[in-house]
């Protein structure tokens, strides 16, 4: 069957009261942006998971997602050298049928949820938001107003400068650099603010200006506020956004739903490295800022806004928590199928039940900021933005005919470990 209604999570969710618990102190005196040094590509970094130090990999050239190791991936690495009997793996694929009926139910059972819990909930974090948001003091008050502002605008490309700077980069040459060598040249600098700016639609119009000569003038005026807007103007904004998400009340239970495609902000496709990531045991770390969305079909449309294509029918789901020899065969074969095929990861749709995550609701936080409540146009997206630092471990993955549904659990890593909290 298609993908359609809602996410549950194979547990009772928990009621509303007790999916919001207030922060502990997090493990690492380091809040709001992480420090980042030109030595290493955007991503590629040693950091911090409940205060124990892990290196992470870059899945994509922004660096924005990476992937990093624990004890569970590493268990799942050692069970891909045990050989498995060619003739099994041959009668299993031989079984589409049963492994398609199989991954439907599975995936009815994750769409089957109790709507109410999942409205009672939301609707406490965005009167738990607005509390926070009325606590503000004035100052910080108008960052956090400052920074929403800029991560809502109409195009895309402040989103993508926030979340170079929450990595920790001064500046966007500093990050560029770090990507690669040749962004020493700054005639390459200077070609990708040009190429930046025509992507993002922020070059202003000819018929604003009076002539030719004043519509360069304009155009310049846009390159060089785009090669200093990060500490000029954003670096503040999202150190106070960053700040205010880590001292949210904590979410556990709570479900959640992120439709990513797997072609990248530069056009780059990447979807097959972050399942090939997950499908290997690893850990998909959100470097920058991570949105979410409380409503299933607006989770489906973010991952297939750029495919002319749905997500299609299930195909088999892959179990990452057993040991079971068909689980492996079909790990096996979803590698197999991505080396060969890319594309069949280019909708990703994540399902993920959250435990002691920090997120605010971005809906309630622009009500609660403005002078006037009026709706903003993306009011309707039910967004639950968290911060950095985020990370989800996958423990089911339905390959779809054209994506892939991830059900996981979603935590904050900057927060102590869970044997801590008690």
């Amino acid at each position: 069957m298609p993908v359609q209604n809602h996410y549950a999570h194979r547990m009772n969710p928990m009621s509303a009261a007790s999916t919001l618990q207030q922060p502990t102190a997090p493990a690492s005196s380091t809040h709001g942006p992480q420090s980042a040094s030109a030595a290493t590509a955007p991503g590629h970094h040693a950091v911090r998971v409940h205060g124990q130090p892990v290196i992470t990999r870059p899945l994509n050239s922004s660096g924005f997602l990476s992937a990093f190791s624990d004890e569970r991936s590493r268990w799942i690495q050692q069970r891909a050298r045990h050989p498995i009997h060619p003739g099994q793996a041959q009668q299993l694929r031989a079984n589409a049928d049963a492994l398609a009926s199989h991954a439907s139910a599975d995936l009815d059972r994750i769409c089957e949820m109790d709507k109410y819990t999942v409205e009672a909930t939301h609707a406490l974090l965005d009167r738990r938001t607005t509390e926070m948001a009325a606590r503000l003091p004035p100052e910080q008050k108008q960052n956090v107003a400052a920074a929403l502002n800029h991560y809502r605008a109409a195009h895309a490309g402040d989103f993508v400068m926030m979340n170079i700077a929450a990595m920790g980069y001064q500046d966007l040459t500093h990050y560029l650099v770090s990507t690669n060598d040749k962004f020493r040249d700054p005639e390459e600098v200077q070609e990708f603010l040009h190429q930046f700016a025509s992507d993002f639609f922020l070059y202003p119009s000819s018929e604003d200006a009076a002539n030719e000569e004043e519509h360069e003038r304009n155009a310049n005026a846009v390159i060089e506020q785009l090669r200093t807007r990060i500490p000029d103007t954003l670096a503040g904004p999202v150190a106070s956004l960053a700040s205010f998400i880590d001292t949210a009340p904590r979410l556990s239970g709570v479900p959640l739903m992120r439709g990513q495609s797997g072609i990248g902000h530069d056009g780059e496709f990447e979807g097959d490295r972050i399942v090939s990531a997950l499908l290997n045991g690893e850990n998909l770390r959100f470097n920058g800022f991570c949105s979410t969305s409380g409503d299933y079909d607006i989770a489906e449309n973010f991952a297939t806004q750029q495919q002319e294509k749905q997500m299609g029918e299930p195909l088999y789901t892959i179990d990452l928590t057993t040991n079971s020899v068909k689980d492996e065969c079909l790990r096996r074969d979803a590698l197999r199928a991505l080396e060969n095929e890319p594309e069949g990861a280019t909708s990703l749709l994540f399902m993920l039940k959250t435990e002691q995550a920090a997120g605010v609701s971005v809906p309630a936080l622009g009500q609660a900021l403005r002078d006037e409540p009026e709706e903003h146009m993306t009011d309707v997206e039910s967004e639950i933005l968290l911060g950095p630092g985020h990370y989800m471990q996958a423990e089911q993955l339905i390959r779809m005919e054209h994506g892939y549904v991830i059900a996981g659990t979603l935590r904050n890593g900057n927060a102590p470990a869970a044997n801590d909290l008690q």
